[in-house]
């Protein structure tokens, strides 16, 4: 059962007995939903941008192939709006900003890392982090595409699906 209140974690309790000495057991685990982008965040697609709120399953997007980086257009098989424990405010030296879950992940220096790992400097292609800013609890939408396993942020920030 889940004890905590929050649908993000499962916390299995019970109980056991061996040789007649009774045992009482907790296990927890968090949900691996906290890889996710703000739902303001705009998404590139073939023609325009799309809120991440608005995305739906079957809709087209623009973004690079994972591994190869090659641009390319995919589908959308999986939205979900969930509650994230920690969002990260991301803002740049050009004026951007990019807001997800902190354990979502962005193409840096040529590997997907957790925003949680990234620090002020780091550059994300070539615009500087000028700041970081915890916004603590909030909704975030997770975003799935078929083939690609990842998604383009309007800023430019290649997103990757954590599956």
């Amino acid at each position: 059962t889940n004890n905590t209140g929050d649908s993000r974690v499962a916390a299995l309790t019970g109980s056991v007995t061996i040789d007649g000495q009774s045992y009482s057991l907790t296990s927890v685990a968090l949900s691996q939903e906290d890889y996710c982008v703000d739902p303001d965040t705009q998404i590139l697609t073939p023609t325009g941008t799309i809120q991440a709120a608005k995305i739906k399953v079957g809709d087209v997007i623009r973004t690079k192939h994972e591994f190869t980086l090659e641009w390319m257009q995919d589908i959308i098989i999986e939205v979900k709006r969930v509650k994230a424990y920690k969002k990260l405010l991301l803002m740049f030296e050009n004026g951007d900003e990019f807001i997800a879950s902190a354990q979502h992940r962005i193409m840096k220096g040529g590997e997907f890392i957790s925003l949680s790992k990234l620090q002020v400097s780091d550059k994300i292609d070539d615009n500087t982090i000028v700041a970081i800013e915890d916004l603590g609890e909030g909704d975030v939408v997770k975003i799935n595409s078929e083939k690609s396993n990842t998604y383009m942020s309007s800023n430019m920030i290649l997103n990757h699906n954590y599956k």
